[in-house]
Protein backbone atom coordinates (compact mmCIF):
# COMPACT_ATOMS: atom_id res chain seq x y z
CA UNK A 1 0.00 0.00 0.00
CA UNK A 2 2.82 2.41 0.89
CA UNK A 3 4.62 1.75 -2.40
CA UNK A 4 1.43 2.42 -4.39
CA UNK A 5 0.87 5.69 -2.49
CA UNK A 6 4.46 6.72 -3.21
CA UNK A 7 4.06 5.86 -6.89
CA UNK A 8 0.87 7.93 -7.08
CA UNK A 9 2.72 10.91 -5.59
CA UNK A 10 5.36 10.57 -8.30
CA UNK A 11 2.73 10.36 -11.04
CA UNK A 12 0.82 13.34 -9.65
CA UNK A 13 4.05 15.34 -9.41
CA UNK A 14 4.74 14.71 -13.10
CA UNK A 15 1.47 16.49 -13.77
CA UNK A 16 2.22 19.42 -11.46
CA UNK A 17 4.25 22.64 -11.53
CA UNK A 18 6.94 20.83 -9.48
CA UNK A 19 7.59 18.30 -12.24
CA UNK A 20 11.27 19.20 -12.71
CA UNK A 21 12.21 18.00 -9.24
CA UNK A 22 10.52 14.65 -9.80
CA UNK A 23 12.04 14.27 -13.26
CA UNK A 24 15.53 14.82 -11.80
CA UNK A 25 14.82 12.29 -9.06
CA UNK A 26 13.65 9.72 -11.61
CA UNK A 27 16.70 10.38 -13.78
CA UNK A 28 18.97 9.84 -10.76
CA UNK A 29 17.41 6.38 -10.31
CA UNK A 30 18.53 5.33 -13.79
CA UNK A 31 17.20 1.86 -14.49
CA UNK A 32 15.40 1.98 -11.14
CA UNK A 33 12.92 4.39 -12.74
CA UNK A 34 11.90 1.87 -15.40
CA UNK A 35 8.90 0.36 -13.53
CA UNK A 36 7.42 3.81 -12.92
CA UNK A 37 7.99 4.91 -16.51
CA UNK A 38 6.55 1.66 -17.82
CA UNK A 39 3.42 2.16 -15.71
CA UNK A 40 2.91 5.52 -17.41
CA UNK A 41 3.63 4.19 -20.90
CA UNK A 42 1.38 1.13 -20.62
CA UNK A 43 -1.50 3.01 -18.99
CA UNK A 44 -1.41 1.18 -15.64
CA UNK A 45 -0.66 4.39 -13.74
CA UNK A 46 -4.00 6.13 -13.19
CA UNK A 47 -5.13 9.12 -11.19
CA UNK A 48 -7.81 8.97 -8.50
CA UNK A 49 -10.50 9.27 -11.21
CA UNK A 50 -9.19 6.23 -13.08
CA UNK A 51 -7.71 8.24 -15.95
CA UNK A 52 -4.34 6.95 -17.17
CA UNK A 53 -1.62 9.54 -16.63
CA UNK A 54 -0.46 8.89 -20.18
CA UNK A 55 -3.75 10.37 -21.39
CA UNK A 56 -3.18 13.62 -19.50
CA UNK A 57 -0.41 14.75 -21.85
CA UNK A 58 2.31 16.19 -19.66
CA UNK A 59 3.13 13.05 -17.64
CA UNK A 60 3.66 11.11 -20.88
CA UNK A 61 5.87 13.84 -22.34
CA UNK A 62 7.86 14.07 -19.15
CA UNK A 63 8.26 10.29 -18.94
CA UNK A 64 9.65 10.30 -22.49
CA UNK A 65 12.11 13.02 -21.52
CA UNK A 66 13.22 11.01 -18.49
CA UNK A 67 13.65 7.94 -20.71
CA UNK A 68 15.81 10.03 -23.05
CA UNK A 69 17.93 11.32 -20.17
CA UNK A 70 18.58 7.86 -18.74
CA UNK A 71 19.56 6.69 -22.22
CA UNK A 72 20.59 3.07 -22.63
CA UNK A 73 19.16 2.27 -19.18
CA UNK A 74 15.70 2.70 -20.75
CA UNK A 75 16.32 0.05 -23.43
CA UNK A 76 13.61 -2.19 -21.97
CA UNK A 77 11.08 0.56 -22.75
CA UNK A 78 11.84 0.53 -26.49
CA UNK A 79 8.49 -1.03 -27.45
CA UNK A 80 6.66 1.84 -25.73
CA UNK A 81 8.94 4.43 -27.32
CA UNK A 82 8.16 2.91 -30.72
CA UNK A 83 4.43 3.22 -30.02
CA UNK A 84 4.86 6.90 -29.17
CA UNK A 85 6.98 7.38 -32.29
CA UNK A 86 4.17 5.91 -34.37
CA UNK A 87 1.77 8.25 -32.51
CA UNK A 88 4.03 11.13 -33.63
CA UNK A 89 4.79 12.22 -30.07
CA UNK A 90 7.37 15.01 -30.35
CA UNK A 91 9.59 13.59 -27.59
CA UNK A 92 9.72 10.05 -29.00
CA UNK A 93 12.47 10.41 -31.64
CA UNK A 94 14.96 11.82 -29.14
CA UNK A 95 14.09 9.11 -26.59
CA UNK A 96 14.73 6.40 -29.18
CA UNK A 97 17.86 8.20 -30.32
CA UNK A 98 19.23 8.06 -26.77
CA UNK A 99 18.95 4.27 -26.49
CA UNK A 100 22.32 2.62 -26.75
CA UNK A 101 21.05 0.39 -29.53
CA UNK A 102 17.72 -0.28 -31.17
CA UNK A 103 15.95 -3.34 -32.51
CA UNK A 104 14.99 -3.91 -36.13
CA UNK A 105 11.48 -2.80 -35.16
CA UNK A 106 12.95 0.44 -33.86
CA UNK A 107 14.90 0.98 -37.08
CA UNK A 108 11.80 0.35 -39.20
CA UNK A 109 9.67 2.64 -37.02
CA UNK A 110 12.19 5.46 -37.37
CA UNK A 111 12.44 5.04 -41.13
CA UNK A 112 8.65 4.90 -41.48
CA UNK A 113 8.43 8.14 -39.48
CA UNK A 114 10.33 10.07 -42.13
CA UNK A 115 7.12 11.54 -43.47
CA UNK A 116 5.21 14.67 -44.33
CA UNK A 117 6.15 16.83 -41.35
CA UNK A 118 9.61 18.31 -41.85
CA UNK A 119 10.20 19.22 -38.20
CA UNK A 120 9.30 15.74 -36.99
CA UNK A 121 11.32 14.18 -39.80
CA UNK A 122 14.39 16.16 -38.75
CA UNK A 123 14.03 14.80 -35.21
CA UNK A 124 13.68 11.29 -36.64
CA UNK A 125 16.73 11.81 -38.87
CA UNK A 126 18.71 12.99 -35.83
CA UNK A 127 17.78 9.76 -34.03
CA UNK A 128 18.83 7.76 -37.09
CA UNK A 129 22.14 9.62 -37.08
CA UNK A 130 22.72 8.84 -33.39
CA UNK A 131 22.39 5.17 -34.29
CA UNK A 132 24.63 5.58 -37.36
CA UNK A 133 21.76 4.59 -39.67
CA UNK A 134 21.71 7.46 -42.18
CA UNK A 135 23.26 5.16 -44.79
CA UNK A 136 20.90 2.27 -44.09
CA UNK A 137 19.51 1.05 -47.41
CA UNK A 138 15.91 1.84 -46.38
CA UNK A 139 16.88 5.39 -45.36
CA UNK A 140 18.63 5.85 -48.70
CA UNK A 141 15.49 4.59 -50.44
CA UNK A 142 13.24 6.94 -48.43
CA UNK A 143 15.53 9.87 -49.24
CA UNK A 144 15.32 9.07 -52.94
CA UNK A 145 11.52 8.84 -52.89
CA UNK A 146 10.39 11.53 -50.47
CA UNK A 147 11.54 15.16 -50.60
CA UNK A 148 10.80 15.72 -46.90
CA UNK A 149 12.94 12.71 -45.95
CA UNK A 150 15.73 14.02 -48.19
CA UNK A 151 15.64 17.49 -46.61
CA UNK A 152 15.53 16.05 -43.09
CA UNK A 153 18.45 13.69 -43.62
CA UNK A 154 20.51 16.33 -45.41
CA UNK A 155 19.93 18.80 -42.57
CA UNK A 156 21.27 16.40 -39.92
CA UNK A 157 24.15 15.15 -42.08
CA UNK A 158 25.37 18.73 -42.40
CA UNK A 159 24.90 19.58 -38.73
Amino acid sequence: MFVRALENKVFEALNSPNYLTVMKELESLGSGAIPLLEAIFNGEAKNKFGVPYRDLGQPLSRALIVARHIGAASKSLEKYLIIELKNKHPEAPAAIGALGSISNDGVKALINSLGDDILYSVEVAAALKRHDLLNHHLVVQAVSLFPVARKAVESVKNA
